[in-house]
């Protein structure tokens, strides 16, 4: 049997240009014109408050400063979530 190579993580929620100050407001907005708290928004999608303020503020690790890269899944919930796509999450990634 043939094994698989699988990557870890999904498409950046994050990514570079999210870890700029212009990113994460777009995500702070979107968050904001549904009227939710980073908390409320984190129940909806079925985070942890502080799993969702690392993905709005672009990382995975504070202290590494390590980028966000949440699952499909995740992004999936988030957007649910947010209502919104899950490609206005991923700002620019069609661009690479």
């Amino acid at each position: 049997m043939r094994s698989r190579s699988r990557r870890r993580g999904g498409a950046g929620f994050a990514g570079n240009r999210a870890r700029s100050p212009r990113g994460r407001r777009r995500k702070r907005d979107r968050r904001d014109a549904v009227g939710l708290t980073q908390e409320k928004a984190a129940e909806r999608a079925g985070l942890s408050r502080n799993h969702y303020q690392l993905l709005e503020s672009g990382l995975s690790d504070r202290a590494k400063k390590t980028p966000a890269n949440p699952t499909l899944s995740t992004l999936i919930d988030l957007a649910h979530a947010l209502g919104c796509k899950v490609g206005d999450l991923v700002d620019g990634l069609a661009h690479r």
